[in-house]
């Protein structure tokens, strides 16, 4: 049995989720919003408003439910996943699971408090899984979780290029990034017309460069993914446009400028971003997290 299916059926007789929902909808989620095919819940405690008396989360609500199945879910992604879209559907700014336990607000989507959160979804963005227990247990999704924390309780703001342009110069870790000149943009632009607007106005505005202190690299303009890897023909439908210095690169679907993650070790390639903006903002606020 793995820890997470170990911890999720601590009791020996069912399952049990622990789901948190912040900023709830106009009416509380029931026995149809956690129904997906044969599996829904034989017992649902919540929802019940936890009181934030210190305002942690600058005064969003957070409402918790408690949903007992019979078994563990044979697709437990699948079912997570269809959990959170119905609280997101109805309103919810953030949605994430985690082991049942002891729960204090100032812990809330802490660092040291990760390898028990296995689930995250903002709203308007993908989800975040880690029901991998080796996922659950690297310093890659700690900073996922990390980067949750700060977007629900504190961190930069960032929201659009306006923000990251004001970033700059006040200590931020895209201080040191250089803009590329409209020349060197309009040849690029002229080579890759598929390129979305958005980059080509970051690297315009903000710059390309290090982020941080070694945390993450965005080049000049875009690599084919030939230039990189030995054997592209799996990803040869990406182009890069970043890397942390580790063997994973970001890059644009030729075709619809989603973003996705390439893992070098076997060329696979999984969306992380709907688009380029939210991705940058995201890796800037989790940089600035470290």
């Amino acid at each position: 049995m793995s820890i997470i299916e170990d911890a999720i059926c601590w009791d020996g007789v069912s399952a049990k989720l622990c789901m948190y929902v912040v900023s709830p909808g106009s009416k509380p989620l029931g026995s149809r919003d956690f129904q997906l095919g044969g599996v829904a819940p034989k017992d649902i405690l919540g929802p019940f408003l936890m009181e934030d008396e210190f305002e942690v989360l600058h005064g969003k609500a957070l409402v918790f439910y408690e949903l007992t199945l019979e078994a563990y879910p044979n697709d437990l992604k699948a079912y997570l996943t269809h959990c959170s879209a119905a609280a997101l559907a109805d309103g919810a700014e953030f949605v994430w699971f985690q082991f049942d336990g002891g729960f204090d607000f100032e812990s809330v989507l802490s660092q040291d408090f990760a390898r028990d959160v296995y689930f995250l979804q903002p709203a308007g963005g993908l989800p975040s899984i880690a029901i991998d227990d080796e996922v659950r247990t690297g310093k890659g999704w700690a900073q996922v979780v990390l980067g949750a924390r700060r977007m629900l309780i504190g961190g930069p703001r960032i929201r659009s290029i306006e923000d990251m342009i004001a970033m700059k110069g006040t200590g931020s870790v895209i201080d040191d990034l250089t803009p590329v000149s409209r020349e060197k943009l309009a040849q690029l632009r002229a080579d890759y017309p598929q390129i979305p607007d958005q980059f080509i106005e970051f690297l315009e505005k903000v710059g390309f460069g290090c982020i941080g202190d070694g945390g993450y690299m965005i080049y000049d303009g875009v690599a084919e993914p030939g230039f990189i890897y030995s054997e592209p023909e799996s990803v040869d439908w990406i182009l890069l446009f970043g890397d942390d210095f580790s063997g994973c690169n970001a890059g644009f679907h030729v075709s619809t400028g989603r973003i996705y993650e390439i893992d070098s070790a076997f060329m696979s390639a999984e969306e992380v971003a709907n688009d380029f903006l939210g991705f940058i903002a995201a890796k800037i606020s989790e940089v600035a997290s470290w």
